[in-house]
């Protein structure tokens, strides 16, 4: 299955991501070159929105990074920028239509009061990719 992002906003800040299935053939449903995209999760909000704000058990950034072409992506670097708190980058693993799972620690002070950030995936831009518009998505964690 492969991803269209359609950004709204959410008492003024753009949070919600629809997702969208695409029809095709490998990798997850996509054919063509490899397409490097941030994912979003399902809120625990009433109702329901799409989210990049999502924290695991240890109090880190879960960020999830999908390849949704049909080509495996390279190696490649993903850049979460906190705002305040500048920018954290980690390896991520080269990718055949899966996903790779990542964590970022907060910065300290970046919780003041919230957490604004970016999620840049294929930061350095060494995948060729079929589409480098859809590769960074903002988000925010209330604190």
């Amino acid at each position: 299955m492969c991803y269209r992002k359609i950004v709204s906003s959410f008492a003024g800040v753009a949070v919600a991501v629809l997702l969208a299935a695409c029809s095709g053939g490998a990798g997850g449903g996509a054919t063509g070159p490899a397409d490097l995209v941030p994912i979003p999760r399902i809120s625990s909000f009433n109702p329901p929105v799409f989210t990049f704000c999502t924290i695991d058990d240890s109090g880190r950034l879960m960020v999830t990074v999908r390849n949704q072409g049909g080509d495996e992506a390279a190696a490649s670097t993903t850049t979460v920028q906190f705002s305040p708190g500048g920018p954290v980058s980690k390896p991520t693993d080269p990718l055949s239509g899966g996903v790779d799972n990542l964590t970022f620690d907060f910065p300290a002070g970046c919780f003041n009061a919230d957490c604004g950030f970016t999620i840049t995936v294929d930061s350095g831009n060494v995948v060729s990719e079929s589409s480098e518009t859809n590769n960074s998505a903002d988000g925010k964690c209330i604190g």
